[in-house]
């Protein structure tokens, strides 16, 4: 049987995607307990969320590996109207992100956990597809060349920095 497919285009939102930088280290460490590093994402990923609803960003995916990805101005576009104030939501955003790494950092000491995470981040501004995908499980997804070229702004990215596209840029001022 066939469904209705939810899906919908979304103009002037703005995308951002950050890389955990030092997880991998942690989840390849065979000799650290598993619940470590669960303890660990799960520290990072409620302050991520934390700051995402405050900011009002929808947090998009879930986490992938290292990766978070979030989307301002979907799904639900008068959440943060207009796409200048998206770009400058996700900025703050993502500033607030880079920043909260330090306090995660000082209780990963305090747990005597003995790595040092950063995030690097990339932001990208302009228009994607999104629907739920799935017939079992539901996801809600993107899909786009807004959503892909701000995974590259990530990619180019260095640890503790923001990289952002010409598009968000402009929207900057």
């Amino acid at each position: 049987p066939h469904s209705k497919v939810l899906a919908e285009e979304y103009t002037g939102c703005t995308f951002l995607f950050a890389k955990i930088v030092g997880l991998k280290q942690l989840t390849e460490d065979e000799s650290r307990d598993p619940a470590d590093v669960i303890n660990v994402l799960q520290l990072i990923f409620d302050q991520f969320d934390l700051l995402a609803d405050t900011f009002k960003i929808q947090k998009v995916r879930k986490t992938v590996n290292e990766y978070y990805m979030t989307a301002a101005g979907l799904p639900d576009p008068l959440l943060i109207e207009g796409p200048h104030e998206r770009a400058k939501a996700t900025a703050a955003l993502a500033f607030a992100m880079v920043h909260i790494m330090d306090i995660i950092n000082l209780e990963l000491r305090q747990q005597q956990i003995d790595v040092t995470l950063k995030v690097q981040i990339g932001i990208n501004t302009g228009s994607a597809i999104a629907g739920v995908i799935g017939h079992k499980r539901f996801q809600y997804d993107l899909c786009g060349d807004a959503v892909n070229t701000a995974a590259r702004m990530c990619a180019k990215s260095a640890p503790g920095c923001i990289t952002c596209s010409h598009a968000t840029s402009e929207m900057l001022g």
